[in-house]
């Protein structure tokens, strides 16, 4: 039996027969750390608190919560980093299913968690690194940066608007975008690529029904396979002369894609490596020697 609901900062907790227990959150931010406690005593996240959210990329859960519920963060696709408190010892099944962008889990609890698992709710079954300590996830000007190999990459955005202009630089060097960095962004209409930017990773930009237009910088040279798959919307990119590779299917079902524009002539773009499955690109009007000059 749930009474006493209280909602406080956009935590709505109750208290129920076992102890509190977080319900909801009804807040705006993307980037989260959860209250240590609540009326100074330990609490768990229960289901489906979290569920659907596509605004949070990062949430630290402190010592103070023992227990995280069925499908509590069920599908936050936008959902980058994980941190465990020492306090964690049971995540119900698919608290994290369907979170496909998950790229580190930060596991300071005594729960065993394993990369590709199905255990612990799936909370690591997309995950590309485990560790213990703090997150290595980094904000600047509302991007999310993450180390991956020996460079930093882009791995998402945590503000509100439309259309983005992505930084020339991250640290003074180039960097790429890592997958699925920007998919499902569900209000995002146009985006211009910082010429800092070397490679656009796999399904990076993926499921944005409203993107528009996209103008890749001077010295992009990769388009990962499915990039901008299901970009229904899109109508118009920009090419730089600097492209080697577009990856297959990386503008799979962009039916509305009608206008290329290449900084290059029509014999360099001929040599491009182009992948299959990219029939709406190929199909568009190709713009050759464009310059905005």
């Amino acid at each position: 039996m749930t009474n006493n609901v209280d909602n406080r900062k956009g935590y709505i907790f109750s208290r129920e027969e076992d102890g509190y227990c977080l319900l909801l959150y009804s807040g705006l931010d993307s980037v989260l750390t959860l209250p240590e406690n609540y009326n100074g005593e330990s609490y768990r996240i229960g289901e489906c608190a979290f569920f659907a959210n596509k605004k949070i990329a990062s949430v630290v859960i402190p010592n103070g919560v023992a227990a995280i519920g069925a499908h509590a963060f069920t599908s936050c696709t936008a959902l980058r980093s994980i941190t465990l408190g020492t306090g964690i010892t049971e995540i119900s099944d698919c608290a994290f299913d369907n979170c496909t962008g998950i790229i580190e889990v930060v596991n300071n609890s005594p729960l065993d968690i394993r990369l590709g698992s199905e255990d612990n709710g799936l909370i690591a079954y997309h995950a590309k690194d485990i560790r213990s300590g703090e997150s290595r996830l980094t904000e600047h000007e509302g991007f999310l940066f993450y180390p991956s190999n020996t460079e930093y990459g882009i791995v998402g955005y945590t503000g509100t608007l439309r259309h983005l202009t992505l930084p020339d630089a991250f640290c003074g060097e180039p960097y790429p975008i890592l997958p699925r960095a920007f998919s499902c962004h569900e209000f995002l209409r146009g985006v211009t690529l910082g010429n800092g930017v070397t490679e656009i990773g796999e399904s990076a930009f993926a499921d944005c029904l409203l993107l528009e237009e996209v103008r890749l910088g001077n010295n992009t040279s990769t388009i990962g396979s499915r990039a901008f798959e299901t970009c229904m919307s899109l109508e118009r990119v920009i090419l730089p002369e600097s492209l080697r590779v577009i990856g297959s299917n990386a503008f799979s079902g962009c039916t509305c894609l009608t206008d290329i524009y290449y900084t290059g002539d029509e014999e360099r773009f001929a040599g491009l490596e182009i992948g299959d499955g990219n029939h709406f690109l190929l199909s568009a009007t190709i713009h050759y020697n464009y310059s905005e000059q």
